[in-house]
Parts: C-alpha cells; structure tokens; sequence
C-alpha cells in the first residue's frame, strides 16, 4: 500500500460502529471497536480510581501517623504541674476532651478533665468480618493514646503516654 494514501472503511453493525483505516507509516489496518467492550472499560477506570484513593488513604496515614509520633515526643517536654496553656502551646488541640464528671460511654466517670491526642487515621484489623477497616472509631481514650490529665486548679496531673 501507499504510505500517502489515506483510506477510511465505515461498517456500522448491531454492537457498535467498526472504524477501520491504513496506518500510513507500516501499512497494516488498524481497526478501532467502539462499543464492544464497555464493561471492561469501566472495570479498568473503576480499577484506578481505587489504586489512586488508597494511595491518597496511605500517604494520609502517613501523615497522621508523623503528627502523632511529633507530638509523643513533644509530651516529654510537658511536666506535671504545666498548666492547659502550656499543654496547647507544646501539642496543639486534642483530638478529644472529656471533662470532669462527664460519664464514660461504658463504665464510671472521668475523675479529672482528660486530652486525649491520637492516631485518628490508624487502620484496623480484626481476625473476623470486617477484616481490615480504614478509620478508627472510638468513644472513650484508649490505652495507644497519648493522654493528659487534669487536676480542679488547670495543672497537669499525669500523662500516660502510648503503649
């Protein structure tokens, strides 16, 4: 075939239109099928949508989990008798406040107001269904959290930090 000549063949047929027409540089047809195949098409664009959401969902993970190890290393700046100020100044906001009185979802409650900073983003496993999921939820502090107690006057009583 000519490398010059450009042909076009058209075939409209009952799954899609048959587009068909002569590569100019090796000569050979190429043919292009639309509509054919629109399930695997999906599947594959489905397919990287996921690759690209989990790869958002890790590099997140990462981040959250680098804020908590800065701030697990930043509590030991704090010492018993600091005031809230001083805990905000050095960690920042905590991730949950419980004060004083407040009753804990399952058992007594708190005996002291209570910060609590965490890894928000932790994964979960579980040996049963659901195997893995993605977000931590929790209602009370855990022992995995960093946590600074209060005493009535506003002053550090303790900081028990993660296991």
């Amino acid at each position: 075939m000519a490398g010059s000549e450009l042909r076009q063949f058209k075939l409209t047929q009952p799954s899609g239109s048959l587009s068909a027409s002569p590569n100019p540089v090796s000569g050979r047809l190429n043919v292009l099928v639309f509509g054919s195949r629109p399930i695997a098409k999906f599947l594959y664009a489905l397919a990287g949508l996921f690759v690209f959401a989990f790869a958002l969902y890790l590099a997140a993970v990462f981040m959250d989990a680098m804020k908590f190890r800065r701030q697990v290393r930043a509590a030991g700046q704090i010492e018993v008798g600091d005031t809230a100020a001083t805990v905000r100044q050095v960690l920042g906001e905590p991730r949950m406040l419980r004060e004083k009185g407040v009753k804990r979802l399952f058992g007594s409650p708190y005996e002291r107001e209570t910060w609590s900073y965490d890894w928000w983003l932790r994964p979960e496993f579980y040996a049963e269904w659901p195997y893995f999921f993605p977000i931590a939820f929790k209602f009370d502090p855990l022992n995995t959290d960093l946590l600074i107690e209060f005493d009535d006057r506003g002053r550090v009583y303790s900081i028990a930090l993660p296991e």
